[in-house]
């Protein structure tokens, strides 16, 4: 409440990116701006008053001051692991490097690791874990200015190759469920695709909105009892409208359990 009296808090500059969820909560990490001092929250799964559920900052108000680097400054990209750990990339800020997360959901969320990624190191976006006999590896894309572009040397493979919507220039969100399912989300794209790796020539819509007016609409998530969440964000005029939507897919997280192989894309 004082945030908002004071003004640090502007709740129609709310932009969700990134998407988790675990056990009877949502994550969603929030684009940061003048008037957005947390970038990462939780709210529940089911409410039991007609009341819209409140946003609370996580794992607490005090761990998110922007250009502390012992804090949460910038999140980005979210995961869970398959034992209960979410683990969040902090892009940082100009005095602060980028930032690896980890909190035990399981226990109190408590903090199990912050690691600190070099000076060179900036950018990160999204996020996916690879759990192994080793333990987990985390991979991410790292945001570039449209007009740069790199290489890097790969050994050969065969790829799976699914069709894209014309005019596709980005892919801004993508899921894996525990079948083998694909979910997409794109850059200025009014709609969700859906590819099963085993029939990659057969990409659907998922979900589709008439009238689009964000460049970044949707976030996504699948939990571990077979639930899609998704949020969807849009203007309505000049004013802001927030959607959290779900539906029963039957099919669980990637995390859930050991992913089936099928093979790499490119």
């Amino acid at each position: 409440m004082q945030a908002l009296e004071t003004g640090a808090f502007t709740p129609e500059k709310i932009a969700p990116l990134f998407m988790a969820v675990f056990g009877s909560r949502i994550f969603l990490s929030l684009n940061k701006e003048d008037g957005i001092p947390v970038t990462l929250v939780s709210l529940p799964t089911s409410n039991a008053s007609s009341a819209f559920p409140k946003l609370t900052p996580f794992p607490s108000w005090h761990m998110h001051t922007y250009g502390n680097c012992k804090h949460i400054e910038q999140a980005a990209g979210l995961e869970v692991d398959s034992v209960g750990r979410l683990w969040v990339l902090d892009i940082g800020s100009d005095d602060c490097n980028t930032k690896l997360w980890i909190f035990d959901l399981s226990n109190n969320d408590q903090t199990v690791l912050i690691h600190d990624f070099p000076k060179n190191v900036y950018y990160l976006h999204d996020l996916v874990l690879d759990e192994t006999p080793n333990g987990y590896f985390a991979y991410s894309t790292q945001m570039r200015n449209r007009d740069n572009s790199s290489s890097a040397n790969t050994t050969p493979m065969n790829c799976v190759q699914f069709p894209l919507p014309h005019f596709v220039t980005d892919i801004e969100a993508m899921l894996m469920d525990n079948h083998g399912t694909m979910y997409a989300a794109f850059w200025k794209i009014n709609y969700i695709i859906s590819v099963n790796m085993h029939q990659p020539d057969q990409a659907q819509s998922f979900h589709k909105v008439e009238k689009m007016n964000s460049e970044w609409p949707f976030t996504f998530s699948l939990d571990w009892s077979g639930t899609f969440w998704m949020t969807f964000f849009n203007y309505t005029g000049k004013m802001p409208t927030y959607k959290l939507l779900k539906a029963a897919v039957g099919a669980k997280s990637y995390m859930s359990e050991p992913q089936k192989t099928v093979g790499p894309m490119c």
